[in-house]
């Protein structure tokens, strides 16, 4: 999951040639952060949940989130 932004990084590189390779490393870093921040979280409400239930709003949200994140018309955003 988290190897595809490093195959990614040149593209992201060529599609904002105004941002700096610092800065865009910083994408990196979040997506790593929030990945493994929300394995924790999502661990615990799993068992309360129930894994059929999660992994459908885990990939609904994944779906979501990467149609909004590539509509960003910049980095910040």
């Amino acid at each position: 999951m988290l190897s595809i932004l490093n195959v990614a990084f040149p593209s992201l590189r060529a599609d904002f040639p105004d941002v700096s390779q610092s800065a865009l490393s910083w994408v990196l870093n979040l997506y790593t952060i929030v990945a493994g921040a929300s394995l924790v979280v999502g661990g615990g409400v799993v068992d309360r949940t129930g894994r059929r239930r999660m992994l459908l709003l885990g990939a609904i949200g994944f779906a979501v989130g990467s149609i909004a994140f590539a509509a960003a018309p910049t980095v910040p955003v």
